[in-house]
Order: C-alpha cells, then sequence, then structure tokens
C-alpha cells in the first residue's frame, strides 16, 4: 500500500521565501515592506501546497488510497512481545494460537473490528478534509487581491495549519500498527513460562474479477479473478464465489444458487441454464483471524445457447 507524502515532504510552515514576489507574482497594492512580507509568505505556502501535497494527482491518489483500504481485508496475528528473546523463539505461530484463551480472543477481535471501522472512518474524514482545503485555497489564490489577503492573514493562515494538520493526520492514520491488549491472552497455567505475546493487524488488497478474462458457455462459465499488486497465487489463500439465477420462473430454477470455496485465481462453475443471466460474487473466505472484510466483487455473465457451441457470452 503506497503512503503518498512523509513528513519530510510537508512544506515548513515558517519558512520564508528566499526571493520577495515581484509584481509578475501578484504584490502589487502591498503599501510597505510589512503587508508585502505577509503576502509573499501566505502565497509562497499556498503555492507550495497546491503544487505538492494538494496537487490534482496528490488529492486523487489520497482519494484512491482510501477508497482501496475500505475494501481491504483486515487480520490480527498473534506474536511474541519481544521476538529477539530466545526463551519461546521455538514456538510456533500454531502453539501460539492453541495456549490464547478462545473467549478473550473472540473480545479481542470485536476490539479490533470496531477500531478498523474508526479507523477507515476518520481516513474518510480527513480526505474530504483536504479536498475542501485544496478548494479554499485554489479560491484565496484566484479571487483574493493583494491587501485582503493581508487583512484575512489570520484566517488564510489557520487555514494552512488546518490543512497540514489533516495531511499529517492522514500519514499517521494509515499505518495500522497494533491492537491494545488490556488483559492478558494467554490464562495462567502450570507452565515455568508463560509467553508475553501482542496482537498485531495486517492487510490483504481486496480481489476482483478479471473481467477479459471471464467466460460464459451454454451450461458453464470461467471465473478468473486477482489481487492487485500481488504476484502469482497466494499459498494457502480461499476464496468465496457465490452465483445466482437471475428472475427464476419456477421453484426448481430457484434452487439454481450455490457457493464455492476456491483455493486457485480461477474456476468453472457447470451444470447451469442456457441463455440465463447469473450473478457472480467473490470475497476471500472466512478465516478465524478476520476482523473485518466488507468487499465482494461482483460480475453478471449470460450463458449463450446450446446451439452457440463454445463462443462466450459477457454482460
Amino acid at each position: 500500500m503506497q503512503v503518498h507524502g512523509s513528513n519530510s515532504d510537508f512544506p515548513t510552515r515558517r519558512r520564508y521565501p528566499v526571493k520577495m514576489a515581484s509584481k509578475s507574482h501578484g504584490a502589487e497594492g502591498c503599501e510597505d515592506k510589512d503587508t508585502r512580507e505577509i503576502y509573499n509568505h501566505l502565497r509562497y505556502q499556498m503555492t507550495e501546497l497546491l503544487s505538492g501535497k494538494l496537487s490534482n494527482d496528490s488529492v486523487t491518489g489520497y482519494r484512491e488510497t482510501v477508497e482501496i483500504r475500505s475494501r481491504c481485508s483486515y487480520y490480527i496475528n498473534i506474536v511474541l512481545q519481544d521476538q529477539h528473546s530466545g526463551q519461546h523463539g521455538n514456538l510456533s505461530e500454531f502453539t501460539l494460537h492453541s495456549m490464547v484463551d478462545p473467549s478473550k480472543f473472540l473480545l479481542m477481535k470485536e476490539k479490533a473490528n470496531c477500531q478498523i471501522r474508526i479507523q477507515l472512518r476518520l481516513l474518510e474524514m480527513l480526505c474530504e478534509e483536504i479536498r475542501r482545503g485544496k478548494e479554499i485555497l485554489e479560491q484565496i489564490m484566484n479571487t483574493y487581491e493583494p491587501m485582503t489577503v493581508v487583512r484575512e492573514s489570520a484566517s488564510i493562515q489557520q487555514k494552512l495549519d488546518q490543512v497540514n494538520r489533516a495531511l499529517l493526520d492522514m500519514e499517521s492514520v494509515l499505518p495500522l500498527g497494533h491492537l491494545y491488549v488490556q488483559h492478558k491472552l494467554i490464562s495462567v497455567t502450570s507452565a515455568e513460562h508463560v509467553p508475553d505475546v501482542r496482537m498485531v493487524f495486517s492487510i490483504k488488497m481486496p480481489v476482483f474479477f478479471e473481467r477479459d478474462a471471464c467466460t460464459a458457455q451454454a451450461t458453464s462459465v470461467q471465473l478468473c479473478w486477482h489481487v492487485p499488486e500481488q504476484e502469482g497465487d497466494s499459498a494457502g489463500e480461499q476464496f468465496e464465489v457465490r452465483y445466482t439465477l437471475l428472475n427464476p420462473n419456477t421453484a426448481e430454477e430457484q434452487q439454481h444458487t450455490g457457493v464455492i470455496t476456491a483455493s486457485t485465481f480461477s474456476i468453472q462453475i457447470c451444470d447451469l441454464l442456457p441463455e440465463r443471466s447469473y450473478q457472480f460474487s467473490l470475497k476471500r473466505a472466512q478465516a478465524s483471524d478476520l476482523v473485518y472484510d466488507l468487499w465482494n466483487d461482483t460480475l453478471m455473465l449470460t450463458t449463450v445457447s446450446q446451439s452457440a457451441g463454445s463462443a462466450g457470452s459477457k454482460t
């Protein structure tokens, strides 16, 4: 996942341009050195933001990042608090999970779900705040006279500070971090040493149908899908494909629905009706460590007539 921007890229709030703006930059109308300095300082900040962190490409990137994040799958993993310690270095992931109290683990999954929902909502709010800030600064740059900028310098500086804070907040919210554990996940046992564990988030990109590769025959369909930024199949990953006949005419046709689990990135579904439309939905299969996953991709295909042979049909 690409995070747009870093702390080093953000404009310094109190840095003045080396050279004062000339008349060609719109400084005419500023009567003295102090007012010119205020105007040039504010204009410099706005210009640097609008050409960098608030450029059209940057703001579009923020929006795309937030949209992708809302479609990702989120998991929590149990890891040793001190992975560099040799005391429990031979413990496998399976062993750690088997030692965790199931009821406490379920409670932490609920807390993790809440944390992810809050984080996604916060990202949406920050993205909207950044978009509005860009519009306001563009309006100031395009319509305000130099002396108007000077008169409203305090308000404009406040808007600049708000936009900079929103940009920094988005950068700080994007990393998932770890889940705060209030109580011990592993109950006290007779073991001599109980490992100290913590829970960390992991994220998987959403899964999408490869629409150009999905085809329909008379009584079957071939479905293919992919995960962005992932090369090849992911070992052990499972997906859930649901299919439903659209507009069934009889009670028997209403039974033309089902769920198939696949461990590859393609599947063939047979025993379908010719010349009928089906809806297919795709998502990752449920897993014990999955805490948040709302996204599923959908696709509609129409099977061809029996006489059409092997020709495919897509909608």
